[in-house]
Order: C-alpha cells, then sequence, then structure tokens
C-alpha cells in the first residue's frame, strides 16, 4: 500500500494574478508550486505587526506608523489626526490598525480637504479596533478608507 503523500497538487495560477498567500506558498511567475504542511504551519506562525502604544489625548500619524498597531490607553477621548497628505506625503497603501485599550474611544480627524470613508470611532476597551488605509491621492488629496470601529 502506497503512502499518502502531504503535498497538495494545483493546477496553474492565472498570469500575472499573484496574490500575497501565493507569495508566500511560493507561486513562481504563473505556476503554483506544491503546498506542503511545512507552508501551512509556517503561515499559522507568522509575527504580528509591531505595536506603538500612546497614552496621551492627541497623536499625529507618523510615516514610521506604516503597518503597525497603534494601541491607545487613555481613560479619556484620543483624537487620531490624519495629517494632510500635502504635508506628510504618505504612499497609497499606507495602512494601520487602531485599538483603544483604554476607557476612551479613539476618534479619526482629517485635515484639509482630505477625506475618510467608512467609520470615524473605535469602540473602547480593545472592542472594534479601526483599520485605516491611504486608498487613494488624486491632485494632492487623500483618501482614507476606514473598516470596523463605530459610526
Amino acid at each position: 500500500m502506497a503512502t499518502p503523500s502531504t503535498d497538495i497538487t494545483t493546477t496553474p495560477a492565472f498570469e500575472n494574478d499573484l496574490s500575497l498567500t501565493d507569495k508566500i506558498l511560493g507561486v513562481q511567475d504563473d505556476t503554483l508550486g506544491a503546498v506542503t504542511l511545512q507552508n501551512i504551519v509556517d503561515l499559522t506562525q507568522t509575527t504580528p505587526p509591531a505595536s506603538n502604544v500612546q497614552t496621551g489625548t492627541t497623536y499625529t500619524l507618523q510615516a514610521s506608523d506604516n503597518d503597525k498597531s497603534l494601541i491607545f490607553t487613555n481613560a479619556s477621548d484620543i483624537d487620531l489626526i490624519l495629517p494632510e497628505q500635502a504635508t506628510l506625503e504618505l504612499p497609497v497603501g499606507f495602512n494601520c490598525l487602531v485599538k483603544a485599550r483604554g476607557t476612551g474611544a479613539v476618534n479619526l480627524i482629517t485635515e484639509g480637504s482630505d477625506t475618510i470613508q467608512g467609520n470615524t470611532k473605535t469602540g473602547v476597551s480593545n472592542e472594534s479596533p479601526l483599520g485605516i488605509v491611504l486608498s487613494e491621492i488624486d491632485s494632492g488629496v487623500a483618501t482614507w478608507d476606514s473598516f470596523g470601529g463605530t459610526a
């Protein structure tokens, strides 16, 4: 009796359509290699994003906050200022996760003509975190998308 293989054979992926998961799993060009049990184990042991813990009631987003979790611990509400694109020039795709660990909620505030599409406030005590992504820049004006949070 033959021993079953732990490899999963797949069909070729669509040409030039590589997702992050495909890259992690070892896609080369437009074909997917064998996915092993070790690939799946490796995916479950990825390192969480770095954190930036803030204790005040006002914080202005920095370029160094890209791909980080911003954790706010104040008992009062906190204003997270998304600086005007013309001032900081963040790239499209800039993103971070916003969490309130204290009893104060975090409010997103834009400057200038920049806009936010979605909710602009987190829940409190680690409820309803908010993900924000800089999704578009048009003539120096940024559009932010937010996910989660509360109204």
